[in-house]
């Protein structure tokens, strides 16, 4: 358990509490809801800011489609609050991410070391 509750600005208690027993999990956490709640935009992008913020840990986000990844690499470029998240997006040149099409964080070497975050794949790096 962490010492100090978790507080994310402009959430509300509930949001801050799922936040919370996210990063308390010991092995997952599952998050359930209906559409347009607020799991990627709201949880995912503040979970992945606090424990990027908190840990050392090489973070990796997957989602079972492509279209799934490119919302969550959309809420960690353009978050409704706080600042973006840095990320390495993974996939084929075919996806819809613009951020990843005009190649801006097109890798050609092999990736060692380093923290990171997304994929069917998007990676998050500080």
């Amino acid at each position: 358990m962490r010492e100090r509750a978790y507080a994310g600005e402009g959430l509300t208690l509930i949001q801050q509490t799922s936040i919370q027993q996210a990063l308390d999990a010991r092995d997952y956490y599952l998050l359930q809801g209906p559409p347009g709640t607020g799991k990627t935009s709201t949880f995912l992008v503040n979970y992945i800011r606090e424990d990027l913020r908190t840990s050392d840990k090489v973070i990796v986000v997957l989602a079972f489609t492509n279209k799934a990844v490119d919302k969550i690499c959309e809420h960690f470029r353009h978050p409704r609050q706080g600042s973006s998240i840095p990320y390495l997006r993974l996939g084929s040149r075919h996806t819809e991410d613009d951020f990843f099409s005009r190649g801006r964080s097109r890798v050609t070497t092999p990736i060692t070391g380093g923290r990171s975050s997304t994929g069917t794949g998007c990676l998050s790096a500080r």
